[in-house]
Parts: structure tokens; C-alpha cells; sequence
């Protein structure tokens, strides 16, 4: 049976002033679910939204994960609501903050449709076997199973499995279904009795057949009615049926829409993120200006938002291999009072709990400040790995977006970044001096993912730069254009930039002398990634030239060189004849550094046997054992 609570509480503190720190309230049980406790805060006026924000949170006390709907009304207005859920034991839901029309310091919380269930939207206020939906309790769930029914009794009439909490003696729910189901009131049809005419005969004995011949007609048409009743019955129960059944679909897939925002897939997601960003800076008094950059590739989305009093927020969203996401944000200010107003607000201390995440070097939060050209930076940077659990805080602004007079919505906003940069690179290419912005235009067509503009302008800044000042970043650039699959894909063309690359960065004047020096060093990292992309982009056409730089790529405790050149052998490719002896010795310098994949080859060359390479059984069974050993992935 459908409960809900109505709690009218004054807050006892006075509005919040921006630049003070605004309290969460203490935490209060609803009386009525007493295992159900919230907690609110009221973060005052902001002037450029014109509105009064709040935030609630929740708290399950319960021995069992709850769900419900909740809200929080001022004045008629419940812009903080929606469904919470699975909530479970001990823990806590934040819903973020959102604006309010009204003054007023005065709330009502709602609590609806609770539900004791291992998932949300899992009961029911009819449906057999589903929980009904929680009465009031002490603080132990106190909800019933809704009860199994059957469709006919002995006698063949409607019959009922009912009781006080029966799904026909309860109020309507927010679930739409029949108050009473046609099924199990059905009244059978009644047909006249046929009587024929009785012949006068003294005859006893025909008198009796007779009789005995309307018996059998008025049982057979009693049986036609009973069946035809039962046929009507069955009928419209599956009629109901399904109606509930579509009606309880609907329900599920509007509840899943929103609150089980896909942030693995869905790109809408990023934009949400960032009305999130730009409605909460806006709240702390730095109203929006505009979006002065946006890149997009295969691997990351970047934004940066700037506001007013040189304020900026730059959101990257980057998508890992496994399929993660790993968002940072970085707020820029050039005064240190703006950035102590941003350290201190609400905004912030949320974004600390909610950015607790930490990956791969990247801690959820920290700052720094650098000076340039006589100008000092303050850096605030936030970075988590997002899952779907992540999606829950913003499913109002999912819904629902943001915008005010000067700002659209990201989505908006990043369109007219791009009207406008397609704008400002045509201005420039036909400017007089184009060559000489030749770099600028580049990167611009590069964030449009105008690849094939980008190079052309990139190559056209390296020809007019001259020869003692080119360095490798920029034929890097060019060659990772080429060389990209999800970009140009030309391999033969980054050939040649990826040999330039390599040239420069040996003669680099800081860093060369770090080459071949591995452990911790960045600058030989790149360059080893380097060979290792170029011998890749050679190997088909040149397979001799691929192995004397495969060979190059060799670093103590790392494998992968001597198996590329293993691979060549073994292939025969670039001109390089099939050689499987010659491919099992470069295979065996891998396997004795620990290289599974190296040791899972050598597996293969001997099961098989080939030009150079006798079959031998008991090798072939020993490296694949050793490799499935090293690594679970090459486990047969």
C-alpha cells in the first residue's frame, strides 16, 4: 500500500552569504520509515541564476537495501527529487544542489513508494510474488509478499486468495493497475433451461427417457456455459496481464532512463557534466563568459569553460582501454583571493567526496601554482574514474539541463565554439599571412578532426621553420597523425616522419644522452614507442630495415623487440624469406626475460613445425605450459 510522509520542518539557521561555508543539517529520521534519515542545506542566493539553492542527502539505517522517491518542496516547488536507490545498509545518496524560486528557509520532505527489494522498481502493488510496497515500521522493514492467486474454485465459479493487504483492498499505487481485475468477478452467463414438449402417454418408461434426454441437454449446455465462462475468464486475465505487464515496463524503462544514465556510452553524459560545473561556479558568484577550447578524438573529450574574473574550468574526459572513464577537472584563477573563494565553497567540498577516486598517479585532489611571464596561476585540479554508480548526483541535469540568459546548455555552447572556429580558421587561411599562422590553423582543424587540413598545415609550419630549429614534437605530431588508425591510417607517410622524429630526438641536445637509460625515463619511453611505430609502418615493404630497428627497441627487462623480429622471420615479410629457426632463437631471447607471448609463439612454431623447424611435440607442450604460467591469456 502505497505510503508517503509529510515532514514540514523550519530551518534553523539563516541564509547562506557566498563566500561562507553553508552546514549540512543534522540528520532526521522520517517518522514514519524510521530507518530512513535525510539531511538538507541551504547554499543561500545567487545572483546570476536569480534562485535559492539547496542539497539533500540520504541515509538507509536498515538491515536491507531501500529504495524510494523523495523530494524536497519549498513553496510548491520540488526541483530536488527523484528515485533513490538500491541504498544500501549504512550508506548514503547526495543529490546535488539545484535552484529554488522561492525565499522561503521553510521545507517539506516527501517520502514515497518505499521498497525492501535487491534492485529499484522491485515491488509491487500487485504483481504475485513481488514485495508490496513498505507500511510503517520502527525501524524494521515491515512489508508483505504479495500473495499467489487462483483463477477458479472447485465449483468452477471466481475465486479469490485475499486479505487485508490483498492487491484488490489496497489504494491506488504509482504503478497504474485495475483496483479489481474483471477476472475474478465475472458473473457466468445464464441461459434459458430447455424444456420440450412432454408427449401425453401413459407410457412411464418413455416418459422417463424423455427426462432423461432434457437432463442431458440442460447439462450439456450448463457445461457450454461453464466453458464459455472459463474461456472469458482466461481471456481477459490475460488481457489484464499484459496491460500490467506494459504498463510495469513502461514504468521500468522511464525509471531506468532516469536514473541509469549510461556513462560508459552515453555522450550526453559529458555535456551534463559540464552544465554540472558551470551551474555551480555560477552559484558561487563567477557567472559565465564562454567556451574557449574543445577538442574531441578517439580517446578524450576536453572543454574549457571560461567565467568571469579569469576564471576558467578545464574538463578532460579521457576513455581508457578498459572501458573506464577517467575525468579530471582543473580550475584556473590568477587571483589568489578568486581561488581561496573556490577552495572554500560548497562546490568544492562536494566535489572532494565525490572525487574520491584514485588512478594510476592521479589523485582525486590537489593544487599548485606556477607564474608566467610574470603572471602567477593558481591550479585546482579534481580527477575519479567514473562507473555507473557515478551517474546518480546528476540525473536533474540529465533530464533536465541548464541554462540561463547567457548560457544554452554545453551542448549549445560547444556548437557555437565550433560555428565559430570554423569561422576563425577561415579567416586566417585566407589572410595574407596564413603561412606564417600555419601552426595555429593546424591545431584548429586538428580539434575539428580535419586530419588531413591538420597535417597539410603542420607540414607547411615545418618547411618554414628553419633546419637549427625544428625538434621532434612537431614531426611527432605529423607522424602520429599518419600513423593513427582512428585518424589518417598512411603508414608509408609516417614512415618518413617517424625516421625525422627519431633523427631529431638523437640529436636532441637535453635529452639524447637519456636514450637506451629506461628505468623512469619518459624521454626513452617515447623514443623506444617511437621505434617500435616505425618498424611497424616499414616491416611490410622492408622487412630488413624493420629488423634493425625492431633491434634498436631492445632495453633490459622489457619484451616485445625480439619477438617483432621473430615475427618477421616467421612470416617471411618484407623480403625476408620464412626462417622458423631463426624465428624460435629470437623468440627464445623474449621467453628468458619472462615474455608470454614470446613463449606461446615458440608453442605454436613447434606444434606445427616449418621451413628450418622439426615438429617436436614435447617443446611445443612445455612453452605453451610455461606461457599459460606466466600469462592467463595464453592459456590453451
Amino acid at each position: 500500500m502505497k505510503k508517503y510522509i509529510l515532514l514540514t520542518f523550519i530551518l534553523l539557521q539563516t541564509a547562506f552569504v557566498f563566500g561562507q561555508s553553508a552546514q549540512w543539517g543534522p540528520w532526521t529520521s522520517v517518522s514514519c520509515y524510521k530507518g530512513i534519515q535525510y539531511s538538507v542545506m541551504n547554499l543561500g542566493f545567487n545572483k546570476s541564476t536569480n534562485s535559492y539553492w539547496w542539497n539533500v542527502r540520504w541515509k538507509n539505517n536498515y538491515s536491507k537495501a531501500v529504495s524510494f522517491d523523495g523530494e524536497v518542496v519549498i513553496a510548491g516547488e520540488n526541483s530536488l527529487h527523484g528515485g533513490f536507490g538500491n541504498i544500501q545498509p549504512g550508506g548514503t545518496q547526495t543529490y546535488t544542489s539545484l535552484p529554488y524560486k522561492s525565499s522561503s528557509i521553510n521545507f517539506t520532505v516527501r517520502v514515497t513508494k518505499v521498497c525492501f527489494s535487491d534492485r529499484y522498481g522491485g515491488c509491487s502493488t500487485n504483481l504475485e510474488g513481488y514485495p508490496n510496497y513498505a507500511e510503517c515500521d520502527n525501524g524494521t522493514p515491515n512489508y508483505k509478499i504479495n500473495p499467489k492467486k487462483t483463477a477458479n474454485n472447485s465449483q468452477g465459479g471466481p475465486s479469490t486468495t485475499a486479505g487485508a493487504n490483498s492487491p484488490n483492498n489496497q489504494a491506488p499505487s504509482p504503478a497504474p493497475a485495475s483496483s479489481q481485475n474483471p477476472v475474478y468477478n465475472n458473473t457466468p452467463v445464464s441461459l434459458p433451461t430447455y424444456t420440450p414438449p412432454v408427449a401425453n402417454t401413459n407410457n412411464n418408461q418413455s416418459a422417463v427417457n424423455a427426462q432423461r434426454k432434457v437432463d442431458a441437454i440442460n447439462q450439456l449446455g450448463q457445461q457450454a456455459v461453464n466453458l464459455i465462462s472459463s474461456i472469458q475468464a482466461d481471456a481477459q486475465r490475460r488481457k489484464e496481464e499484459k496491460k500490467i505487464e506494459a504498463q510495469n515496463a513502461a514504468i521500468e524503462t522511464q525509471k531506468k532512463a532516469e536514473r541509469a544514465i549510461n556513462t560508459l556510452k552515453d555522450p550526453k553524459f559529458f555535456e551534463t557534466y559540464c552544465d554540472f560545473i558551470v551551474a555551480n561556479v555560477e552559484a558561487i558568484g563567477f557567472p559565465y563568459a564562454k567556451i574557449s577550447k574543445y577538442k574531441e578524438d578517439e580517446k578524450l573529450k576536453s572543454v574549457t569553460i571560461d567565467f568571469a574574473n579569469n576564471v576558467q574550468a578545464d574538463i578532460k574526459h579521457y576513455r581508457l582501454a578498459d572501458g573506464d572513464m577517467l575525468y579530471t577537472v582543473d580550475f584556473t584563477t590568477r587571483n589568489l583571493v578568486h581561488g581561496n573563494h573556490l577552495a572554500n565553497s560548497q562546490l568544492f567540498e562536494f566535489m572532494k567526496q565525490f572525487h574520491f577516486f584514485e588512478y594510476n598517479g592521479y589523485t582525486n585532489y590537489n593544487t599548485s601554482s606556477s607564474t608566467v611571464s610574470g603572471v602567477t596561476y593558481y591550479w585546482y585540479r579534481f580527477s575519479d574514474l567514473f562507473r555507473m554508480d557515478k551517474s546518480q548526483p546528476f540525473t536533474n541535469l540529465y533530464l533536465q539541463g541548464y541554462k540561463t540568459d547567457k548560457y544554452d546548455g554545453a551542448s549549445t555552447e560547444i556548437g557555437k565554439y565550433k560555428t565559430s572556429a570554423m569561422d576563425e580558421i577561415s579567416t586566417l587561411v585566407n589572410s595574407e599571412n596564413a603561412g606564417a599562422k600555419a601552426y595555429t590553423i593546424a591545431s584548429k582543424y586538428e580539434d575539428m578532426k580535419d586530419y588531413e587540413n591538420a597535417v597539410k598545415y603542420y607540414i607547411i609550419n615545418y618547411n618554414n621553420t628553419p633546419e637549427e630549429k625544428r625538434s621532434y614534437w612537431l614531426t611527432e605530431k605529423i607522424a602520429d597523425l599518419y600513423y593513427n588508425k582512428e585518424r589518417l591510417d598512411k603508414k608509408d607517410s609516417a614512415a618518413t616522419w617517424l625516421a625525422l622524429t627519431l633523427k631529431y630526438m638523437e640529436n636532441d641536445p637535453k635529452n639524447k644522452d637519456d636514450i637506451g637509460k629506461p628505468k623512469g625515463n619518459w624521454f626513452d619511453s617515447k623514443y623506444t614507442t617511437l621505434l617500435y611505430n616505425y618498424g611497424n609502418s616499414v616491416k611490410k615493404t622492408d622487412g630488413k630495415l624493420a629488423i634493425e630497428i625492431y633491434l634498436k627497441a631492445v632495453r633490459e627487462g622489457f619484451t616485445g623487440a625480439y619477438t617483432a623480429v621473430g615475427v618477421i622471420y616467421e612470416l617471411g615479410t618484407g623480403g625476408i624469406e620464412k626462417d622458423w629457426k631463426q624465428a624460435a632463437a629470437y623468440y627464445e631471447k623474449d621467453a628468458d626475460k619472462k615474455g608470454g607471448k614470446a613463449m606461446y609463439y615458440l608453442g605454436q612454431l613447434y606444434e606445427k613445425g616449418g621451413p628450418n623447424l622439426e615438429k617436436d611435440e614435447r617443446k611445443s607442450e612445455k612453452w605453451f605450459k610455461m606461457a599459460c604460467k606466466t600469462d592467463k591469456q595464453y592459456c590453451k
